[in-house]
């Protein structure tokens, strides 16, 4: 079994959060689900994901403002 690394599973629980809600997840909602240590690091693998081109980030400042991107099958 290959174990997924944070930035992945980062995006795993967007997806599944998306799916089953219809909406993103909150920081800190990410920050318990995944689990990662503080919402900077949530910020930190987001802006990951971002630079990737799996999702795209709203104005800053602004809650739940991201999405996944559609030309890779995301939900958002």
């Amino acid at each position: 079994m290959v174990e997924m690394d944070t930035t992945d599973r980062v995006l795993a629980f967007i997806t599944r959060h998306m799916g089953e809600h219809g909406y993103a997840p909150s920081y800190r909602e990410i920050m318990n689900g995944v689990p990662v240590s503080s919402t900077s690091v949530v910020e930190y693998h987001l802006n990951k994901l971002a630079a990737r081109g799996l999702i795209e980030k709203g104005p800053p400042g602004t809650a739940r403002t991201f999405r996944l991107n559609k030309e890779w099958g995301g939900v958002g």
